[in-house]
């Protein structure tokens, strides 16, 4: 049995934004939290978000002058949170 527990990211893209949502999966999957980058490839692309235990919602603004960047920030992002 694995000690660490697995993540996985899901992501659904549509015209102007990607939604998204990181689980933990140990012995059951837990949303840790969701939300989405909204305005891809526009200006004022916005990332919004809210945590699953806390009820804590936040926002600001990101570079996603495309999808294939809004993804990449969404995977690297979570590993630069405190």
């Amino acid at each position: 049995m694995n000690k660490y527990p697995v993540y996985i990211l899901t992501l659904y893209g549509g015209s102007f934004s990607i939604k998204f949502a990181p689980y933990k999966s140990d012995k059951i999957l837990t949303r840790l939290l969701h939300g989405k980058i909204d305005r891809t490839g526009l200006e004022n692309s916005t990332l919004m978000f809210r945590y699953e235990k806390e009820d804590q919602r936040d926002s600001f603004k990101v570079k996603a002058s495309d999808h294939r960047s809004a993804t990449y920030f969404l995977m690297d992002w979570p590993e630069k949170q405190d």
